[in-house]
């Protein structure tokens, strides 16, 4: 029986010691939104999966990976913390940084969050410009490490002439599937 008893510490140890650990699953270089988490929590693993995120905004419909008319490029990674739905932003290609910038519970149905970043810097077909940015809010059901929908809140992009573009379209694709847009704030 005491055999039996340290056999199963020991598979319990060891399945322990293989789950990744918060400090493997932060990178140092994200930024943090805050967290949004009511009284009770979630279980399971901290960290949903790593996402691989891409935006993409062009002056012309349907055109948006033409490079005559792409205007804004950014990709990163970013993951939702299933415990307190936090999330992070991290690994942006070179020239992109991400900053966070609010994040909001809907009013209507509390189990809808969004956070919103500052994406700047995006790389273009001109040389990325660090002045230029939009801010993507990113949003997803309480406890769900993945995004259900996003929104541009704004944009703050110029053509090489220091001029202010216009978007006429925008696509944001995680794991090269094109997520859903929404055009509003959350109410």
């Amino acid at each position: 029986m005491r055999a039996a008893v340290v056999l199963v510490g020991l598979a319990v140890c060891a399945a322990g010691s293989a789950l990744p650990t918060t400090e493997q699953n932060t990178p140092n270089d994200g930024l943090q939104a805050p967290s949004l988490v009511p009284t009770n929590h979630a279980v399971g693993p901290v960290f949903g999966p790593d996402l691989r995120v891409f935006f993409v905004a062009s002056r012309v419909t349907d055109k948006q990976f033409d490079p005559s008319s792409q205007i804004y490029a950014a990709r990163f990674e970013a993951h939702i913390n299933h415990r307190n739905n936090a999330m992070d932003i991290f690994y942006p290609v070179e020239g992109v940084t991400a900053k966070w910038e609010s994040s909001n519970v809907a009013k209507s149905d509390g189990d809808l969050l969004e956070h919103c970043y500052t994406v700047a810097g995006g790389g273009q077909t001109q040389s990325p410009n660090p002045e230029d940015n939009v801010v993507i809010c990113f949003r997803f059901r309480r406890w769900s490490v993945v995004f259900s929908s996003w929104w541009l809140k704004s944009t703050n992009v110029h053509d090489k002439n220091d001029i202010l573009v216009e978007f006429v379209e925008s696509d944001l694709y995680v794991d090269e599937v094109k997520l859903k847009q929404d055009y509003a704030p959350l109410v």
